[in-house]
């Protein structure tokens, strides 16, 4: 019976699955457990109870998380070696060395970096940036690290390069200490990852210590589980609950995913279709409010509006993106003719709410000092985890002991190193941006070979954001689109906020599309399948999330702008036009002809206006004229009996 293995304590494992990790034993498994908790434990102590330099907490970070990267991730993938090697060491001590250095000097540092460094400054500059290579390509490959390396390379070099290209070019020391400074990898990049990633991450960790990660699932499956293809429209539900906290989808992946995706095989579902739906899904988490993996938080520091306003922003986008995966896996499972699964394995929601209801207080608690008690961010998130703690001791099979409160925050922070390279890279990019000028350049280049064309600009906008996000974290793929392509949105008559929305989108969508999708790789490698099949299969049942940018760029009502009769008809016909591409895409019992009259209705739906709408219905009317027909054979074969 399913609620009996649910029920089980180890039916649903929320420990991170982590294939690129070393198994650590022993000794040395507790020293790097230590290593992860004292870490956690500063950064609570630096961000809420005493507050220290920034240019310290960023470097302290940066040195905790390389640490603990040198410690668990082997320098190739599949080594078998049971804990860090002299490399490793020599590693980590270097990265130590530097963070030394800096607090050491840091005043003395942020006169001369980038002007007349020491040489001692360039030394230690340049072993930090290697460090951070070597740390960035075990974690997420060689992407974003060749693309930092160009980076430094054009700040020294670009005096070769001609017209809008081209600037001054700058010494080795010089361009390397900037990088090193609080305009590069200790810019706010590296503070939102040492801030906000770290605090809802660890939040994050403690829910599911306390036992609200499985009754997500629970409740998944009482809400969904007996629909047809139930399986996948639970790890639909469960990751958009979950997603939301864990701030990343790779993380999202392999915890509901080791409980998903087997479930979903095992309905009926083809591997390849079950790994793309809990990519899809995992990754439809991030956009969703209140949190937004963190994203929320610095949109609302880089653009100047309030983090409620974005969070309602981000609300009916994101509801449309999982309308859109759960009408797919809802036309996939009719195509397969699956059923749901047995209302007798299945939990009760009412039972559910009552015994464990009051699991979600913790969220609650988030919501109501962000939002009613407009506390900051940190300390609402600080206030939620305790809280978790403490609901927690309100059944003996939760409660969270000392042991339990320990592992919650070195898994926390552990999952932040994967935040934490990335975002000190795009600090890095951002800071070569501003030192060569190209940064304030970008959108002129941009322009000039879009013109003034909206469209044509919000496509290759979109372009940058998913080639720029592919095996980057959607916090700094965001980070780095949005100091780059923003101004240029902006230029284009788009107001702020929807244009770092439409980026922030499409960094997250990056990470399920090929040729790099990290999240439709892990996928992958627990479903058993071809990681380029489950992305290719990924881009596919998300394709009409594709088209929910371009849905609020031009209908800014469905980003909760305007009067509320518009947003709720704009809404409506979105909801219309999601229902289509799906249909299209996925519903093989309707023809190819029918099937382009959905794909052109669904289209049509994106542009806000009577005309266009009128014709997106006559569209639609025409590619659902064989179920109108089917309708009408089933209701005269009623009246006949």
């Amino acid at each position: 019976m399913l609620k009996d293995e649910i029920a089980k304590k180890d039916a649903i494992d929320f420990e991170e699955k982590d294939a690129r990790k070393r198994i650590l034993t022993g000794m040395l498994k507790k020293v790097i457990f230590v290593i992860g908790l004292m870490g956690a434990l500063f950064h609570l102590f630096a961000l809420i109870f005493y507050t220290i330099q920034p240019f310290h907490l960023r470097a302290i970070h940066l040195m905790i998380t390389a640490s603990l990267t040198f410690c668990l991730i082997p320098f190739r993938a599949g080594q078998t070696e049971k804990g860090p090697n002299l490399l490793d060491l020599i590693l980590i001590l270097a990265i130590v060395s530097g963070v030394v250095y800096l607090i050491y000097d840091y005043q003395g540092i942020l006169y001369r970096v980038g002007v007349e460094p020491k040489t001692s400054d360039v030394v230690f500059a340049t072993i930090t940036f290697v460090i951070l290579l070597e740390m960035g390509r075990r974690l997420h490959g060689y992407l974003l690290p060749i693309m930092t390396i160009i980076c430094l390379i054009y700040a020294i070099y670009g005096n070769l390069f001609s017209g809008n290209w081209g600037h001054r070019g700058y010494s080795f020391p010089r361009a390397i200490t900037f990088v090193w400074s609080l305009d590069g990898i200790y810019s706010e990049p590296l503070s939102a990852s040492a801030t906000f990633v770290v605090l809802f991450v660890l939040f994050g960790s403690f829910l599911n210590n306390s036992g609200t990660g499985r009754f997500f699932i629970d409740c998944a499956l009482a809400v969904a589980g007996a629909a047809r293809g139930g399986p996948a429209k639970v790890a639909v539900i469960a990751s958009a609950f979950f997603g939301t906290l864990s701030g990343s989808a790779v993380s999202n992946v392999v915890t509901t995913g080791t409980f998903t995706i087997p479930l979903m095989k095992k309905t009926g579902y083809k591997p390849h279709f079950a790994g793309a739906v809990e990519a899809v899904a995992s990754t439809g988490g991030q956009i969703m409010p209140p949190i937004m993996s963190a994203a929320a938080f610095i949109m609302a520091e880089m653009t100047g509006i309030s983090y409620t306003r974005i969070a309602a922003a981000g609300l009916i986008p994101a509801i449309l993106y999982f309308v859109c995966v759960f009408l797919m896996v809802g036309f996939e499972a009719r195509n397969l003719g699956l059923s749901g699964l047995p209302k007798e394995q299945l939990p009760w929601l009412g039972r559910l709410l009552r015994k464990d209801g009051y699991l979600l207080t913790p969220i609650f608690v988030l919501l109501f000092y962000l939002i009613i008690m407009r506390v900051s961010p940190l300390k609402s998130a600080f206030y939620a985890l305790i809280s978790s703690v403490i609901i927690s001791w309100f059944r003996t099979e939760t409660r969270m002991g000392l042991k339990k409160i320990a592992n919650a925050l070195n898994n926390g922070m552990v999952a932040v190193m994967d935040v934490a390279a990335p975002c000190a890279m795009a600090g890095v990019i951002a800071g070569v941006m501003s030192l060569t000028g190209i940064g304030l350049k970008f959108s002129d280049l941009l322009l000039s070979y879009v013109g003034n064309s909206t469209i044509l600009g919000l496509f290759a906008v979109m372009v940058v954001s998913l080639v720029l996000g592919m095996g980057v974290p959607t916090l700094a793929a965001y980070v780095i689109c949005a100091v780059t392509a923003a101004p240029a949105l902006q230029r284009l008559g788009i107001p702020p906020l929807s244009a770092h929305m439409f980026i922030f989108y499409f960094s997250a969508l990056s990470t399920i599309t090929p040729p790099i999708a990290i999240s439709s790789f892990a996928a992958a490698g627990i479903a058993g399948a071809k990681p380029m099949q489950v992305g290719g299969t990924a881009v596919k049942i998300g394709i009409a999330a594709f088209v929910v940018p371009y849905m609020f760029i031009y209908g800014p009502t469905l980003l909760m702008e305007g009067p509320w009769i518009f947003i709720g008809y704009n809404f409506l016909t979105a909801l219309i036009g999601v229902y289509a591409l799906a249909k299209c895409v996925l519903d093989k019992q309707t023809n190819w002809l029918r099937r382009i009259f959905l794909g052109f209705a669904g289209l049509l739906f994106i542009h806000t206006g009577w005309i266009t709408d009128l014709l997106g219905v006559l569209g639609l009317a025409i590619g659902m004229s064989g179920d109108f027909a089917n309708i009408s054979t089933k209701f005269r074969f009623l009246r006949k009996e």
